[in-house]
């Protein structure tokens, strides 16, 4: 894999994990790979993870790298109950360029954990993903555009970082948010068994 220049991505682990996420087939991990490195270097992850967070998208979009687990896999917290869809869409100039600033947020928050991963192999090759949905409003959810753009997130995620989760776990989940859950689940595949609810 001589296109591999990152000594992270040519250890055991990620080579581990890459073929965990594709049922241990190496050719399918090979394209897999191929296809990653094309769209994380079309989308500068690199330089987008090594970047501060956006203050105001973290305000009105909370998540936190929280620790690690007794196992030793970083922990993603997403304050998924205090992300205010609505006020954010019905604020925005340009619904366009709004959509574009939370995909770019969700993405390097993804990037946070993937590279609090890379820090701690070998000793982890995965993290944790807790999605707290407390005082979540269903306003939020019917806003146009978002569960559309839930479901890509999802499906961006199973595709780009699927590797990289052990487990994502939602808790404070209410009753009506459990059709959100399972939009979350089906969009990702196969890393969708890994989800629980509480």
């Amino acid at each position: 894999m001589e296109y591999l220049t990152d000594d992270y991505m040519r250890s055991d682990n990620h080579i581990i994990g890459l073929l965990r996420a594709n049922q241990w087939k190496i050719s399918t991990a090979s394209k897999f790979l191929k296809k990653v490195l094309r769209w994380r270097n079309f989308n500068k992850m690199d330089a987008l993870g090594e970047a501060e967070a956006n203050f105001d998208m973290l305000a009105q979009f909370p998540y936190k790298l929280n620790g690690v687990t007794l196992d030793g896999c970083p922990v993603l917290d997403i304050y998924a109950g205090l992300w205010k869809f609505a006020d954010f869409f019905e604020s925005a100039e340009f619904v366009r360029d709004a959509t574009k600033s939370l995909n770019v947020h969700e993405s390097q928050m993804v990037e946070k954990l993937r590279l609090a991963v890379k820090k701690l192999s070998p000793k982890c090759d995965q993290g944790i993903v807790i999605v707290d949905v407390k005082d979540f409003e269903m306003r939020n959810i019917a806003t146009p555009h978002v569960i559309g753009m839930i479901a890509k997130f999802a499906t961006d995620f199973e595709i780009y970082y699927g590797n990289i989760l052990k487990s994502l776990s939602f808790i404070n989940t209410p009753p009506e948010f459990l059709s959100i859950v399972n939009i979350i689940k089906t969009s990702m595949g196969h890393t969708g068994k890994l989800i629980s609810d509480s």
